[in-house]
């Protein structure tokens, strides 16, 4: 879909840019926002020198840098999926999409990882990794259909108990965060969207208006782990955990790739070439039940070191694995140029695998921005609407008024534009 930034066309004019700073320099603000510009320059500072000394080994993920062969991966995705304009002629508008400050924070830009990256972020987590954030690890090959001798090096319950941690995870930075029942390296959240989204509505019943990203007295959020005291950002960086995981799946499985040609292999396994989202994904559902996922399904283990006669992750552009992580995505129509990796070069009906994850993952982010604002309308009948008018415009002032809230009302439910 080719789509310009777009503003959200409502009856009642926005604050500007010049009223937002002029309310900001109130009250000693301007020394907390230096501050905060102060400390964010010091964690980005501190964060190339820790991925020059530690190296850039994160690899389990779509890309969310633009170098070491990455283009933005994850950061691409979630724009096609997530941003406002037309498609096929149709007005995409909030609360179906996000106004372009809040995109960024949700998807990142350049020079910033953006919430769906911040698992990415290998330097602000000391180089600790889980593979539930990516969804590696599930692979399983069945031997009589891959032809091979004994019994395959995981057994198909244990690739399932790793998938399932991967929906558990989710689904807990969706509702409440699983404090006591995950292990948190360093800079992760440890709270739930959903649970968070009460501080977006003030004690006055007001919308928080800290609008992050919008005003030279409001960067971008930061997504370090610390909650802060701009809700909107808590919010997101709980969320973004959960759209990381959603589009890797899709890059790491072969749920929506095809097998290249050839007799099936560890190193060319069997596509399932689906082309709409994977129903165990619905966060809405409480488990993962064994007979959800189809017999042939398989992710790729990673690192390589651990992967001896397994189907593999991949870590090099000439390393057959799984992973279609790499090529270069449109930000517009999330068409997809120059794969690098060999399973997302792999080109069935004139269609790359890179292509094929890429379109899936996008359908997912879509639902699972629609499972969050259903959620939040059934957990918080009262203030559910003007929580996701808050998410998804750049200036929540606007979602204290009654006829923008039933404009976006409207449009949930399917009668707007």
């Amino acid at each position: 879909m080719t789509i310009p930034w777009c503003e959200m066309p409502l009856p009642h004019a926005f604050p500007t840019r010049s009223d937002s700073a002029r309310g900001a320099v109130r009250g000693g603000r301007h020394l907390r926002a230096s501050r905060r510009l102060l400390a964010r320059a010091l964690v980005v500072i501190l964060g190339v020198a820790l991925l020059g000394a530690l190296g850039a080994s994160s690899a389990a993920a779509f890309g969310t840098v633009d170098f070491i062969g990455q283009h933005r991966e994850h950061e691409m995705i979630t724009r096609v999926a997530l941003q406002c304009g037309n498609e096929r002629g149709r007005p995409i508008l909030p609360p179906n999409c996000f106004q372009p400050a809040t995109l960024d924070n949700v998807a990142g830009k350049k020079g910033s990882f953006g919430a769906v990256g911040a698992p990415d972020d290998i330097p602000m987590h000391l180089h600790q990794d889980k593979e539930y954030w990516h969804c590696d690890n599930t692979d399983y090959a069945d031997r009589d259909v891959y032809g091979f001798r004994g019994d395959y090096a995981q057994s198909r319950a244990r690739a399932i108990r790793i998938l399932r941690a991967c929906v558990e995870w989710a689904r807990d930075m969706l509702y409440r965060g699983g404090k006591n029942k995950w292990s948190f390296p360093i800079a992760t959240p440890n709270w739930g969207a959903i649970d968070t989204a009460r501080t977006l509505i003030k004690g006055n019943g007001r919308a928080d208006a800290s609008n992050p990203g919008v005003g030279m007295f409001s960067p971008t959020c930061t997504y370090n782990g610390v909650r802060g005291l701009r809700p909107k950002c808590n919010v997101l960086e709980s969320w973004g955990y959960v759209l990381h995981m959603a589009e890797d799946f899709y890059s790491h499985t072969n749920w929506a790739d095809l097998q290249g040609p050839g007799r099936a292999s560890f190193t060319n396994p069997i596509g399932l070439g689906n082309t709409e989202p994977a129903p165990f994904l619905d966060l809405t559902r409480s488990w993962v039940a064994a007979d959800d996922v189809p017999p042939n399904f398989t992710g790729g283990c990673f690192p390589r070191k651990r992967c001896e006669g397994r189907i593999v992750h991949g870590e090099g552009p000439d390393d057959p694995g799984l992973n279609k992580d790499k090529g270069t995505i449109n930000p517009f129509n999330g068409l997809v140029t120059d794969p690098t990796t060999p399973r997302g070069k792999i080109v069935v009906d004139r269609k790359s695998n890179m292509q094929r994850a890429v379109d899936v993952a996008v359908l997912e982010v879509r639902r699972q921005w629609r499972i969050f604002r259903l959620e939040l309308l059934r957990t918080y009948p009262q203030n559910g609407m003007k929580m996701i008018c808050v998410l998804t415009l750049d200036r929540a002032e606007a979602c204290d008024d009654p006829g923008v809230l039933r404009i976006l009302a409207e449009r949930q439910a399917g009668l707007r534009g």
